[in-house]
């Protein structure tokens, strides 16, 4: 009996024993059977700010970052050399940041998320910049090859993109907002940059540039520099028609060039010519040409009528004679019915000395 109430009464101390070297203990014990000590330690840095501190000079602060660098130069090395040997000391910044933020209060501890968020955003920014790099045209291919040179470029290219357009038609605008249109049109089409049309969550439409330079030189709290829904509408018109205006000598460039790989020398001796009928059906259907229609041949009747008074009167009716030597129309067993009566019943010449 006397045993057991000295080893309850032992640990009973143990529990509220608050010396460093307990509370040491006590946290190195928690990390290894937690593991996985950047993710614990990306939970430390979101929340350890959100703590109540009696650090009014931020020393605290200050130590907790040093251990922060140190902790990720440590995991740097071990990822990058995979050297495990220190490994171990991981643990360490954790009884610092004990020792800094603990208190006795419950606190609020949020999940860690900002890391998944960060690596997202620069997952997406990377591929924006390759994007960007891919659009680059022939004369400017040297600026996006140092690995920062081209991020540099993006705050000012998004001024240099964004100029002050009233919304007015083309034919209105002075000769400095026609210069800065111009310039505004070279550089995004030399960029490979242009405005595409998204419908947002609440069904209205805005242009928004491909690739997307906002997510690349835009900072939180910060107001963009951007044109009006009119202005970026005449850029995208202006961009299409300067790109469609460069791709032309490409395409025509393209089309000599096959036809003078495509020309055969001439032989001495021409090679009889194949038959036109033979030439014709090889030829595809939408290479052929139409035929010239054959005209049909007239023949001239005399009819003899009488008008309404009694008179006789011979009149010579031209008849158009085709290959099957009658109407085909008139003289089909097919007739059409319409509520003005047949069609054959409107076949007659009338001109208007027979109305007089």
């Amino acid at each position: 009996m006397l045993s057991q109430e000295d080893d309850a009464a032992e640990a009973i101390v143990t529990l509220s024993d608050m010396s460093p070297a307990t509370r040491m203990v006590n946290v190195l014990d928690v990390l290894h059977m937690a593991g996985d000590y950047d993710r614990l330690m990306q939970g430390v840095f979101e929340n350890y700010l959100h703590q109540k501190m009696p650090d009014p000079n931020m020393v605290g602060v200050a130590d907790a970052g040093e251990w922060f660098c140190f902790n990720d130069r440590v995991q740097q090395k071990i990822n990058h050399q995979q050297n495990y040997s220190v490994y171990p000391y991981l643990t360490y910044g954790f009884v610092v940041w004990h020792y800094l933020f603990a208190g006795l209060a419950w606190p609020k501890i949020n999940f860690p998320s900002k890391g998944f968020e960060n690596s997202q955003k620069l997952a997406t920014c990377k591929l924006i910049l390759t994007g960007l790099r891919k659009g680059l045209s022939a004369h400017l291919k040297g600026i996006g090859e140092g690995p920062t040179v081209l991020l540099d470029t993006v705050p000012l290219l998004k001024r240099v993109i964004s100029p002050s357009l009233r919304s007015v038609s083309l034919q209105l605008l002075t000769p400095k907002e026609k210069s800065d249109l111009t310039h505004t049109v070279e550089v995004m089409a030399d960029f490979g940059l242009n405005y595409i049309q998204l419908k947002s969550a609440e069904g209205t439409y805005q242009y928004q540039l491909d690739p997307d330079l906002e997510q690349l030189g835009q900072f939180q709290g910060v107001s963009p520099q951007n044109l009006s829904y009119f202005g970026k509408q005449i850029v995208a018109r202006e961009v299409e028609l300067e790109q469609m205006r460069r791709a032309q000598p490409k395409a025509a460039a393209a089309t000599s060039s096959k036809v003078i790989a495509g020309t055969a020398p001439v032989a001495k001796k021409s090679r009889p010519e194949p038959p036109a009928k033979d030439k014709k059906a090889a030829l595809p259907n939408h290479l052929q040409t139409l035929q010239p229609k054959q005209i049909n041949v007239s023949k001239v009747k005399q009819v003899v009528s009488k008008d309404f008074f009694g008179r006789v009167s011979t009149k010579e009716t031209v008849l158009s004679v085709q290959e099957g030597g009658t109407d085909t129309i008139v003289k089909s067993p097919i007739w059409y019915r319409y509520k003005e009566g047949f069609n054959n019943a409107v076949r007659k010449d009338v001109t208007l000395q027979d109305l007089m």
